[in-house]
């Protein structure tokens, strides 16, 4: 008994850190104080999780190894990143954080045990507590008056969501009687094919297609997105998808390995499909969340495309890519936050000319920071690229060729906002805080390293990838 409450130590530290910010909240102290605890309690966690990564948290229900450390770290460092850079708009605005906080300390609370989990129950549980989380994130920080119409589509779409995973759980209880990934994959291969099964199987899938926000479930992602404050942007574009990205692959390849064949098709569908509208809804957006909430979409079905065919190489593909992407997306939401006109950050794309003019680092970094998002040589973004398209070079040419017809038309999307910046249009932009130069050429120096020595994104942790095939 003991020796499991160490092991789940790291998940309690979390908890404790929910309930301590909860309890206090900013009217007994400041709100720095409360972005302060989360970082705390945060860090403690990541400890903990470090040194107890092999240990199963939960015996029988959890596994821990390389290959979820490697996703928890990633979770980790992501909120890490959102609570840093939102303290200052909450601290500028006035508004209480222990909402925020104990939203972004919840998420990582689900995400590590989505990650590690191997029961069916414990991941409908956290699917359904981490939706519910982001629900909470849309309903209280939503920027306009006028969005309740965004709030009720999420609404509406996550309880469909958990009527698909009460199904799923319902059906898979009710023929196997065992819950466990162990104990479901050989059942649902021995029963195959079974229209009941294959439903559950499909229903499962499509919530995390929901929680991906890919097409055709796109639209509450990007509308959500375009009106909600910097900080929750922020955590849509880096969080959940971390959270969810370890067990999406784990579901597929421990459970789910029998009906690879039909839905390899399913993704093919969904994949190209969001890669298609992710590029062309960023070139006819103009609000800045929302374009980048459509950049978002396009890459994610960039990487299903890539994980359609679940083996060790592409998945190690996928996650170099997705590496790729989060440290660009993380430099680019870093330099919005430092761009403010008096007092309100920006929100849509005119509000961006001139930046080069006055904020010429900011916009420097932000012009770096989209040529790595965009793939292109001899910056970051190009390793993902390369990664995840000599990947599909190997199995279908017309998937090569929609992905690169696509690419090229979001860099027009790129091309719009570096063109705007460089507009002749001097806008008073207010003085940006120190830390986030800090937080940028931090964000820079760790993807140079990278390109210089790429073997440690590539090579090391294909090592780490390969344990979850065994």
């Amino acid at each position: 008994m003991i020796e499991y409450m160490i092991y789940l130590s790291p998940l309690l530290a979390l908890l404790l850190g929910i309930m301590f910010i909860m309890l206090r909240n900013d009217a007994y102290f400041n709100i720095s104080d409360s972005f302060k605890a989360a970082r705390m309690f945060l860090f403690i966690s990541f400890f903990l999780e470090i040194v107890f990564y092999n240990k199963s948290l939960i015996a029988n229900v959890t596994q821990g190894s390389p290959f979820t450390l490697l996703f928890e770290s990633s979770l980790y460092i992501c909120a890490f990143i959102v609570l840093y850079l939102s303290k200052k708009w909450f601290t500028s605005m006035n508004i209480a954080g222990h909402w925020f906080c104990s939203c972004i300390l919840m998420s990582v609370f689900c995400g590590c045990l989505l990650v590690e989990s191997y029961n069916l129950l414990l991941t409908v549980l956290m699917c359904i507590v981490l939706t519910l989380n982001n629900f909470t994130l849309i309903k209280l920080f939503q920027k306009k008056k006028d969005s309740s119409l965004n709030v009720k589509i999420y609404m509406i779409m996550m309880f469909l969501s958990w009527l698909l995973l009460v199904f799923s759980l319902i059906v898979f209880y009710t023929y196997s009687g065992d819950l466990s990934y162990n104990a479901l994959s050989p059942y649902i291969s021995a029963n195959q094919p079974n229209f009941l099964i294959f439903s559950a199987v499909a229903a499962l899938v499509c919530v995390f297609v929901f929680i991906f926000g890919l097409t055709p479930l796109h639209f509450w992602f990007s509308e959500a997105l375009a009106n909600t404050i910097l900080p929750v942007a922020t955590y849509f574009l880096l969080v959940p998808i971390v959270a969810c990205f370890g067990c999406f692959i784990q579901l597929n390849i421990h459970m789910l390995a029998a009906y690879q064949d039909e839905l390899r098709f399913f993704y093919k569908i969904v994949a190209l499909l969001s890669v298609g509208i992710g590029a062309l809804g960023a070139c006819s957006a103009q609000n800045l969340r929302k374009i980048f909430a459509y950049v978002a979409v396009y890459h994610l079905g960039l990487i299903l495309l890539a994980l359609s065919y679940f083996t060790p190489k592409n998945i190690d593909s996928s996650f170099v890519y997705l590496f790729c992407y989060l440290l660009a997306m993380a430099g680019i939401c870093t330099t919005f936050f430092g761009l403010k006109i008096k007092g309100e950050y920006l929100m849509t794309l005119p509000e961006l000319s001139g930046a080069v003019h006055k904020r010429p680092y900011i916009a420097s970094m932000m012009t770096i920071f989209i040529f790595s998002l965009s793939g292109l040589p001899p910056f970051l973004g190009f390793i993902g690229q390369f990664s995840i398209l000599s990947r599909l070079a190997t199995y279908r040419f017309y998937e090569l060729g929609f992905v690169l017809l696509m690419s090229i038309i979001l860099i027009f999307a790129y091309i719009q906002i570096i063109y705007t910046m460089f507009k002749n249009i001097k806008i008073p932009f207010d003085r940006a805080d120190k830390g986030i130069y800090t937080a940028m050429l931090i964000n820079a120096a760790v993807m140079l390293f990278i390109v210089i020595n790429p073997q440690y994104l590539i090579e090391d942790f294909v090592l780490m990838i390969e344990t979850v095939f065994k």
